[in-house]
Order: C-alpha cells, then sequence, then structure tokens
C-alpha cells in the first residue's frame, strides 16, 4: 500500500538520472590533511589563526567547483570564507554582498582579518539593498564572481533583487558562492535557484523551474493535501549498499515515507562536490536551554484577544480582513497594546469593510481548494472565471467606498496595560538579559537609560553590556553577541531559519558561560503556536539541507505546541 494514497507522482525524467548519477563524497574527507596545507597557503607571514576544518573543506570546493553552496552554522567562520574564497576562484572583478546592517562590520572583521589572511584588495562589499534600489548596479560593477554571505536574502525569487541577480546569472554566468546558516525557510523554492546558480549542472537539484515544483510538492512539510505528490522515483535518491561507504547503512527502499524521502534527498545533498553543510558536533561548549518566560496575560488585554478571535475586530472596532492582520493585533495585545488608526475611519468605510471582512473570513473557514488569503479571496469575488455572486457585491462595494473616501491613516500604539513591560524589564536587569522583539513599540517602551533600546539603524550592541532591549530584525543576524548568556524573547518568531539566526547570537564559538539560556514569552496562543510552527521547521530543514538546526538539539523546558 503507497503510504502516500493514489496522487500524482514526481516524473522521472533525464534529469533526475543526471542527479542520481552526480558523484557522492563525504565533504569532510581528507580535511584534516587539507586543514595545515591551505592554512600555509592562504595565511600572511604575521598570521597567526589556521583554518577550521570545515572552512578548509568550503574553500577547497569552491576552488575546485568554481563555486559553493554553504548551509554552514552560525559560528563557524562564514566571514572568512566569504572573503577568501576570490583567492582560490579565478576572477578580477569579486562582489561581496550582504544585509545592509552587516556592511560596516564585515569590512571592519575584514581589516582585522587581512593580518592573518591573504584576503584580496580589491573586494567590492556591497549591500542587497543597493541591488534593489540601483537597477544597474550589477550591470555597471559586472562582477565575474559573487559571492553571498546569509545568501537566504536572495531566496525569495518574486522579489525585485533576487530577479536582478537571477537576471545577471543568466546572462553572464559569474562565479557563484552562497553561505548562510539557514539557506532554508519551508521549501526548497527557497534555495533550488541557489544551488543552479552555485554548481549548475553539477546541483543535485531538477534544472527545470516546473520539475523543482514537482519535487517540491513531495517533500515539503507545508504542502495541500490536493497537491501533494508522491514521492515516486525520488525514492532512488537513497543510494544502494555499492554506492556507499562501508560505515553506511542500508535504507530498505520499501521505507518509503515522507522523512525517508527526505532524508534521502538531503543525503544527495550534502553528498554532492561542491556542497559543504555543517553536520558535525557542536563546536560550542556551552549548553543551551530555553526556559518560559513565565508572563501573565492582563485581564483587560484576554477580553480583547477574545474579541478579536470571535469577530476579526481590533479594541477600538476596526474590522480586519485577513489572518495576518488578526495574528499581528494578537501578537501586539498580548503584551499589552494595540496600534490605533489615527484619524478614525468614517462611519461608511468602516461598515463597508466589515461587510467584507465578514465574507472573508466566510470564505476562509468554508473553502476547501487552498484559499489562504485575503488578496486571494478578492481574486474569487472578482471573477477570474466569472464572478463569485454572493461575496462579489461586498467587494465591489468595499473598492467604491475606498475610492470615495480616500481614508488613509497612521497607526500610534495604545497601551492596555504595562504589566508585562514592567516584567520584561526586571527580569532583564535580574538576569542582565537582553530581550528580543520585533514590535518597535515594545522596544520603545521598554528602553530606558538602565535598558536602552537598539533599534534600527542603531551602532553599539555589539559592545554593550549589561540589560538591553534589540530589534530582531535589525540585529537578529550577524552580531556576535557572546557577552550575552541569558535571552529575553517577548514575541516569538513562527520560522526556523529566525530562530535558528536568533540563538546563533549568543550560542556561538567565544561564548564563555557554561550554559545559555533564552527565556520565550508562551503565555497566549498566537506565542505558542508560532514556536510549535518554527520547531517543525527546524525540523524540516535539517531532514532535508543538512545542518544542524539548534532548536532540535537545545533543552526545551516546556510543552511545545503540535510537537511530534
Amino acid at each position: 500500500m503507497n503510504p502516500f494514497g493514489k496522487r500524482r507522482a514526481v516524473a522521472a525524467t533525464p534529469d533526475l538520472q543526471r542527479i542520481r548519477d552526480l558523484p557522492r563524497r563525504d565533504p569532510m574527507d581528507g580535511v584534516d590533511e587539507l586543514v595545515p596545507l591551505l592554512t600555509d597557503y592562504l595565511r600572511t607571514p604575521e598570521g597567526t589563526q589556521t583554518l577550521r576544518p570545515i572552512q578548509a573543506a568550503a574553500l577547497r570546493d569552491c576552488h575546485d567547483h568554481r563555486g559553493l553552496f554553504g548551509p554552514i552554522e552560525v559560528g563557524e567562520g562564514k566571514t572568512l570564507v566569504s572573503l577568501l574564497a576570490p583567492s582560490l576562484i579565478p576572477c578580477e572583478r569579486p562582489l561581496l554582498l550582504t544585509k545592509a546592517a552587516l556592511v560596516q562590520k564585515t569590512l571592519k572583521e575584514g581589516e582585522e582579518l587581512k593580518r592573518h589572511w591573504k584576503i584580496r584588495s580589491d573586494i567590492r562589499v556591497a549591500s542587497y539593498n543597493k541591488i534593489s534600489t540601483q537597477p544597474g548596479f550589477l550591470e555597471d560593477m559586472a562582477p565575474d564572481l559573487i559571492v553571498a554571505d546569509e545568501v537566504h536574502a536572495l531566496g525569495n525569487l518574486k522579489s525585485g533583487r533576487t530577479r536582478r541577480v537571477k537576471r545577471y546569472m543568466q546572462e553572464h554566468e559569474p562565479a557563484f558562492v552562497g553561505l548562510s546558516a539557514s539557506v532554508l525557510k519551508r521549501s526548497m523554492r527557497d534555495y533550488w535557484h541557489l544551488l543552479i546558480w552555485a554548481l549548475r549542472f553539477g546541483a543535485p537539484v531538477p534544472y527545470s523551474w516546473r520539475e523543482a515544483q514537482e519535487w517540491a510538492d513531495a517533500l515539503d512539510p507545508d504542502v495541500d493535501s490536493f497537491a501533494r505528490l508522491d514521492p515516486g522515483p525520488l525514492v532512488d535518491l537513497v543510494a544502494t549498499e555499492k554506492d556507499r561507504p562501508e560505515n553506511y547503512k542500508t535504507l530498505p527502499l520499501q521505507e518509503t515515507t515522507e522523512k525517508t524521502v527526505r532524508s534521502a534527498f538531503r543525503r544527495r545533498l550534502t553528498e554532492t562536490p561542491g556542497v559543504v553543510a555543517s553536520s558535525g558536533p557542536s563546536l560550542v561548549r556551552a549548553s543551551l536551554r530555553l526556559e518560559d518566560l513565565g508572563l501573565q496575560l492582563p485581564a483587560v488585554c484576554k477580553g480583547y484577544l477574545d474579541r478579536l478571535r470571535d469577530s476579526w475586530e481590533t479594541p477600538d472596532g476596526i474590522p480586519l480582513d485577513s489572518p495576518s492582520d488578526v495574528w499581528q493585533v494578537a501578537r501586539c495585545l498580548s503584551l499589552g497594546f494595540h496600534y490605533r488608526w489615527e484619524p478614525e475611519p468614517p462611519r461608511e468605510w468602516l461598515e463597508a469593510r466589515r461587510v467584507w471582512g465578514a465574507w472573508v473570513r466566510h470564505r476562509l473557514a468554508t473553502n476547501r481548494f487552498g484559499l489562504d488569503t485575503a488578496g486571494q479571496v478578492a481574486e474569487e469575488a472578482s471573477g477570474t472565471e466569472g464572478p463569485d455572486p454572493a461575496g462579489w457585491g461586498a467587494w465591489e462595494n468595499w473598492k467604491l467606498v475606498q475610492e470615495h473616501t480616500g481614508y488613509t491613516y497612521d497607526v500610534v500604539p495604545v497601551w492596555h496595560d504595562n504589566t508585562i513591560p514592567w516584567a520584561v524589564w526586571e527580569k532583564a536587569v535580574e538576569f542582565g538579559a537582553i530581550v528580543w522583539t520585533d514590535l518597535k513599540a515594545f522596544g520603545e517602551a521598554l528602553g530606558s537609560e538602565e535598558v536602552p533600546w537598539f533599534g534600527g539603524g542603531a551602532e553599539g550592541l555589539e559592545d554593550h553590556k549589561g540589560p538591553c532591549v534589540a530589534s530582531i530584525n535589525a540585529h537578529g543576524e550577524g552580531r556576535n553577541l557572546q557577552q550575552f548568556s541569558r535571552a529575553i524573547v517577548v514575541t516569538p518568531p513562527g520560522a526556523g531559519r529566525t530562530w535558528e539566526q536568533l540563538l546563533g547570537r549568543h550560542h556561538r564559538p567565544g561564548q564563555e558561560a557554561d550554559e545559555v539560556v533564552f527565556h520565550v514569552a508562551q503565555h497566549t496562543d498566537v506565542f505558542r503556536e508560532a514556536f510549535g510552527t518554527a520547531c517543525r521547521d527546524a525540523r524540516y530543514i535539517q531532514e532535508t539541507v543538512g545542518n544542524r538546526q539548534k532548536l532540535t538539539y537545545c533543552d526545551i523546558a516546556f510543552p511545545v505546541v503540535g510537537d511530534v
């Protein structure tokens, strides 16, 4: 009996045969002998540093394959790999891309590392934002090597910067090195194209987008049951005994569960020349523990959350028309505030939005065909294949009222109860902890002379000691924050990729404490569900890409929603 039921299966194509026939290897084979040789070759006469094994493996593949796909764990030295790659890949105009907030940090670290390593002086360091804001940037610079640090910034093929890089890659075929501790979010669609850019026909994924879509529909965790494909010939990616080193165990082909096929894909990916992923024991001596922050939701906020759940309305009566809007308001109310719209909306605008929002809720609750957003309901109502009669009137009236009133608004935070900010402030001071949030209003409310707020654009966090509050969006990647062994997360992210980066700010090589503790807000459903989703993400990432995820091996001292 096929455990997936009678579904359409992934097609057996010549490209699948190409992928099956790619050579396999353990990327760490021979690295012990390689480390001193490559260190001597790349180190300056005055240098005293030594390459780590995974750095040596990554740089070897840069040289041997003129590219690299490197899902390498936080703290294992990706910055040095990104700066030395141009020394091993023949190129005249190397470009190193990173997040805007990390450009100055990368330049500073580069100057320090030049005392130890033969880093080229002609490397151009630029932000992904430059590609977004300057359409001709790539063509003007004409790089023949692109090294993309935090390469998940190019994961969304619909974003303008990714489309521009894709077009440049297709037209000019520069060498490509992609590095990130969190290359995967929730689908192989997040990194399929990055593998193609780095390894071209040596990539262990289909070369065509259509076939890659089929693989994703068989491998990804969050695929609608109507779209889920039987993995079919993907089972053949499980190597046979003669293809394996002697110490490998054979997986029975009949065990065609999703986990088995993902495991087979992971081995195919991580054993491919040009792919170097973290897989061994952690380099961090400190243990990692997550505890419940122990907050209590104020009664007034509980009442507002109940109303939000039942009627999709904010505390001041503004109707919401999408699950994502409800989710955002629920997160704010979980901390004691919400954002009020100023000026207040006209009555006719409010009523038209309320009617349309009611229809959206109805369709999202009752549909069976993959409607997930208000935008999809609007497309259905407006009639891509003939208007939906029941929703069409509400949608048309809502559009007319919007056009007629021309209503626009600003948002200002309104606090209903300050119990939670005070409780978090006291714990931050008690623990000497950093408080992480992605809600600016909470960060500003908590910030004080004693507990400073590091929001977007704020510098000095890496040198700060003592309690503080910091923006996840601005500082949750790329920062070396080993001085903190205690952290408080008041707005738990719902993505495993974000958690991997956040945990890695503190739980990384150089951490001197015996234990790193994260105190996580788990006092409302929206926060519990977000954390549960992130844990499932982490398991999926580890099952498919192979680089270990901190959420899979840390000690979690509270129940996880949806844990299996």
